[in-house]
């Protein structure tokens, strides 16, 4: 599915991924099609999310596993199999340990950035498991055999409208991040995403709904009685009916459907859902968002809080890498460098007039509050440093509950720590 409908792509099968890490060579510069966007995602939440949320939970020392499930789908190239790398190490051992040792095993490519995440968590202290679930996508019949959990994870021959409710009873009580296409294999209804908002597990909500999709939806909806009560039934409610019909203002249609969506969310998520747009590379010195948006649903302030740092570092590390040789590229990074500290000085101002004016205490919740209003832009080290200036400044002044090196140290108020605005 080409997300840009006037735009061609003619080389379906490459990593975006490795243009925003910058692990790999650079590329043509081009719009990626929807394949490369969804690897782009996965890769992303995988390294800058999923990774320091599984971190956080083992240092909880409660749970000791996480699921990761992904319904987007799968296509036949990641659905190859191929060797699991080994460790890195020298020629010599490596030769002598192929003599005693069988071949690597052999796993689907869509499970090997998992798979290797999750050896790394495992030989962590303290060790934790993730395991990876990949639905296929494909539907199932009345001949299929219902298939059993993969004990380490795999892939499932199945689709969340078919395997979602036998998969959420394997599952429980254990964490979970879901990955879901509420327009794939078709549209979903309130019931197949009731389950999960109900989990009383730790559970991390992705709903991935591309533009395109929501459209054709509202379009079809408003000639087809049956696809309108699919629409109303997940929506729970039929308010999308007053949503704007013609091609110019589908952006305003758009808009109203993630809307109506969020707010029959919203009552099972103690923490507002957020609206994330991911943003690509698509020529030297120019990006554009992706024609998505992804959902995010949480009811911990720890995996909120990994979210917005995994936002602000793909956002961070992808405009440096897009200006990366570039003509007048100093010129590029200084323009950013001051826009940081214009919004910086903005955030300052934000965080002194809401601790003065509602006497917040503790930095802890001022920070997450400023959080909820900036979600995305800064790091919790921008916060952070945010406070220090503050304190530096005597804006604010704290009543320190734990002992301090010195009076210079540069930690940040804790839970114990009092505040008191001047």
């Amino acid at each position: 599915m080409n997300l840009w409908a006037n735009i061609e792509s003619n080389d379906a099968n490459k990593d975006v991924w490795t243009q925003i890490s910058g692990n790999g060579p650079r590329k043509r510069a081009r719009r990626p099609n929807e394949r490369e966007i969804q690897a782009t995602l996965r890769h992303w939440l995988l390294h800058d999310y999923v990774a320091a949320y599984c971190r956080t939970l083992a240092a909880t020392r409660i749970f000791r596993r996480c699921y990761w499930v992904d319904a987007l789908g799968l296509n036949a190239r990641e659905q190859t199999l191929v060797p699991m790398p080994e460790h890195a190490e020298n020629g010599n051992s490596a030769k002598k340990r192929r003599k005693k040792e069988p071949d690597a095993p052999m796993l689907p490519q869509a499970l090997l950035s998992i798979s290797l995440l999750a050896r790394e968590l495992v030989q962590e202290q303290p060790p934790f498991s993730l395991y990876g679930l990949l639905l296929s996508g494909s539907r199932q019949n009345a001949h299929t055999t219902q298939e059993t959990l993969p004990q380490d994870g795999g892939v499932l021959r199945s689709n969340w409208l078919d395997g979602g409710a036998a998969l959420l009873r394997e599952l429980e009580p254990s964490p979970a991040i879901f990955l879901l296409n509420p327009f794939a294999p078709s549209l979903f209804g309130n019931d197949d995403l009731l389950k999960i908002y109900q989990r009383t597990a730790p559970t991390e909500l992705l709903l991935w709904l591309p533009h395109q999709a929501i459209g054709a939806c509202l379009q079809a909806a408003r000639s087809d009685e049956q696809v309108g009560l699919k629409l109303t039934n997940l929506l729970r409610t039929d308010r999308w009916k007053t949503l704007p019909s013609t091609e110019a203002e589908r952006a305003q249609a758009i808009d109203g459907f993630l809307k109506l969506f969020i707010l029959s969310m919203k009552r099972y998520f103690s923490l507002p859902i957020q609206r994330l747009a991911l943003p690509v590379q698509v020529g030297p010195a120019w990006m554009e968002y992706v024609p998505s948006t992804l959902l995010f649903a949480t009811r911990r302030q720890d995996s909120f809080q990994h979210m917005n740092e995994a936002l602000c570092d793909y956002r961070r590390r992808l405009y440096a890498l897009v200006h990366e040789g570039v003509l007048a590229e100093e010129w590029f990074l200084i323009q950013e460098q001051e826009r940081h500290a214009v919004s910086l000085n903005q955030l300052t101002q934000r965080i002194i007039q809401l601790g003065r004016g509602q006497r917040v205490r503790r930095w802890p919740d001022l920070r997450q509050q400023a959080m909820l209003e900036y979600f995305g832009q800064f790091t919790l080290s921008d916060y952070d440093g945010v406070m220090q200036h503050l304190l530096q400044s005597g804006e604010v002044r704290c009543e320190w509950r734990r002992p301090r090196l010195t009076s210079e140290d540069p930690v940040s108020p804790g839970n114990d720590d009092l505040l008191i605005w001047r």
